[in-house]
């Protein structure tokens, strides 16, 4: 997981900035219409009471499926999971996620609180781009674990203070932020929080990160098939960084009596290494979090002493 730029102000699209609900003279945007039909549902206390819902109609969210907010989305995270950086446009559709989940809340070993934060569920700084495997529960190999386990997202959203979670419209979520334990690529640096081992295992940078951890479980980011990419991905860069190093030391070997057309190519060489290896630290790349990862800590250990020595900054690969 990597931090993500995205502005808090939503995008110019007709379902947040075009008035045409209601009728003519004071018509609302579809965004403020659904958020008032839904504040009027689940605070009726004929559907929701004791935070629990009674009644058997359900209130339809239809503002954040909306195309346009779907391919704003999409400018801002890419074909990339918010949250395991996992790429599924090619395989997969995008799930539009709910941070803050929408309708309920499971929290406490299979507790559901109902409604969620029904006020969020069109609300731009809400909204994010995961994969399917993140997003909703399934059943998953852990590495480690002998059986299967149900990991993933859903509607979880723990915080270390139960009695100060948000239950109403009128209230204000940035009361729960010292308590909220799942990072946000868009408000948190999760580059601070996680690092990755040779096979592909993510774990708290700190030992005793709740926040990391809590993060790691619920978005499912221990899950084997991820796992095994991020060490194929991880491989495939180790084995560029070995080639890069080999060519740095026949540079490094070289005098003033090697020909320029000698050097030359060695540098063509070089750079053509190089250009591969720029090429998996693009934005748009995936498992930024744990290359970026693997790049800071053997900068700080010394170990590319000799890419250094040939005028290589592999620091440049960082942000």
């Amino acid at each position: 997981m990597i931090h993500i730029k995205k502005t808090v102000v939503p995008p110019s699209v007709p379902v947040y900035n075009k008035a045409s609900v209601g009728p003519k003279g004071s018509q609302i945007t579809p965004a403020a219409s659904e958020l008032a039909n839904a504040i009027a549902f689940f605070t009726d206390g004929s559907n929701y009471a004791d935070d629990k819902k009674i009644t058997k109609k359900r209130f339809i969210f239809k503002v954040y499926k909306n195309t346009s907010i779907s391919e704003e989305l999409e400018k801002v995270f890419g074909t990339k999971c918010a949250y395991c950086e996992s790429r599924f446009g090619a395989v997969t559709p995008k799930d539009v996620e709910h941070y803050r989940p929408k309708s309920e809340v499971l929290y406490q070993k299979g507790s559901v609180i109902a409604p969620g934060y029904y006020w969020l569920a069109g609300d731009w700084s809400n909204l994010l781009v995961s994969c399917a495997d993140c997003n909703r529960a399934r059943s998953h190999l852990v590495p480690g674990q002998p059986k299967k386990t149900t990991i993933g997202k859903h509607t979880q959203f723990p915080l270390s203070d139960e009695s100060i979670r948000v239950r109403l419209h009128s209230l204000d979520v940035a009361t729960e932020e010292p308590h909220r334990l799942l990072l946000h690529p868009c408000i948190d640096q999760p580059e601070e929080h996680l690092t990755y081992d040779s096979n592909g295992l993510i774990s708290p940078i700190v030992a005793g990160d709740q926040k990391a951890a809590t993060s790691i479980f619920v978005y499912a980011l221990q899950r084997k098939g991820l796992v095994e990419e991020r060490k194929r991905v991880l491989n495939d860069l180790q084995l560029k960084l070995d080639l890069l190093k080999s060519l740095a030391v026949e540079l490094n070997s070289m005098d003033g009596t090697t020909p320029t057309s000698i050097r030359q190519g060695k540098l063509d060489q070089i750079g053509l290494q190089m250009k591969g290896i720029c090429l998996m630290f693009a934005h748009t790349a995936p498992y930024l979090g744990m290359l970026r990862d693997y790049i800071r800590r053997n900068l700080l250990a010394g170990t590319f002493v000799d890419i250094r020595n040939a005028n290589i900054d592999l620091g440049r690969l960082l942000p």
